[in-house]
């Protein structure tokens, strides 16, 4: 909760009593949505995506924000047969709000396979990050990734693809 706290979310407590998170950052340019008032829920409509996880599931559907835009939140996209075609990367560096002396470094991806892919060549991808930012002190960036769900002799799998020719880059 402090990493969402310090990026722009409120916590707002649900009936089932989970403390649901609301992106209101005017800090940052990017957020992600989870709902209005459920998670994937639009309009009190919620949601759903499928992806492969060892089997194919069903899962909450979220969203991007984007502080510049009216037409908020913009949806992640599915495929013709309801799989989750999208997600973003976003990667934010800010000073830190409990010590001006440090910065914090947060790497959020809404829906866990960009985090993944992010890390398993994370050389590579640090100097892609690298070149994008160059000597900037505070920014984010918005990283598109493409997901591609795979039946690899019965085991499902999704897997992500960083488009870093795609990122932007906003400096706070």
């Amino acid at each position: 909760m402090l990493g969402g706290a310090v990026t722009g979310y409120q916590y707002e407590p649900l009936q089932s009593g989970i403390n649901f998170p609301i992106f209101s950052s005017n800090n940052l340019r990017w957020g992600y949505y989870c709902g209005d008032v459920e998670y994937g829920s639009y309009g009190g409509t919620i949601e759903k995506a499928k992806r492969c996880e060892g089997g194919i599931v069903e899962r909450p559907l979220y969203a991007i924000v984007d502080n510049r835009s009216s037409s908020n939140p913009k949806c992640f996209k599915k495929d013709e047969n309801g799989f989750l075609k999208e997600e973003v990367l976003l990667i934010t560096k800010i000073t830190n709000p409990f010590d001006n002396n440090f910065s914090m470094f947060i790497i959020g991806g809404m829906h866990g396979y960009s985090i993944r892919t992010f890390s398993k060549d994370i050389e590579k991808n640090l100097s892609e990050l690298r070149k994008k930012v160059r000597d900037r002190k505070q920014y984010q960036v918005y990283i598109p990734v493409a997901l591609d769900h795979k039946n690899n002799r019965g085991v499902h799998v999704t897997e992500a693809t960083l488009n870093w020719d795609g990122a932007k880059l906003e400096l706070l």
